[in-house]
């Protein structure tokens, strides 16, 4: 399912997330300091889903609308950006 990964965000020294081509997480670390959850295997349920859900989870339950705004903007939106312009070319 995965393709090579494409597009990896940071957010500082305390988490990442790594995208392949198609939009796919293939790993993710620090995402529970991002969502109200109890669950603690959160980074490992996030490997396969598609930064369109991503973008959901941290819109319902982000702890905080400005994370989920920063990720809009340099993360959702950039990475589709790429993945139209690969499409392209």
């Amino acid at each position: 399912m995965a393709n090579n990964p494409k597009y990896r965000f940071s957010r500082g020294e305390d988490g990442y997330i790594i995208f392949d081509s198609k939009g796919y997480i293939v790993e993710a670390k620090g995402f529970s300091s991002l969502m109200w959850s109890s669950n603690l295997k959160i980074d490992e349920e996030l490997v396969g889903k598609h930064v369109d859900e991503l973008a959901e989870m941290l819109k319902k339950n982000g702890k905080s609308r400005d994370e989920y705004f920063r990720f809009e903007a340099y993360v959702h939106v950039e990475l589709l950006k790429e993945m139209l312009k690969n499409a392209n070319g």
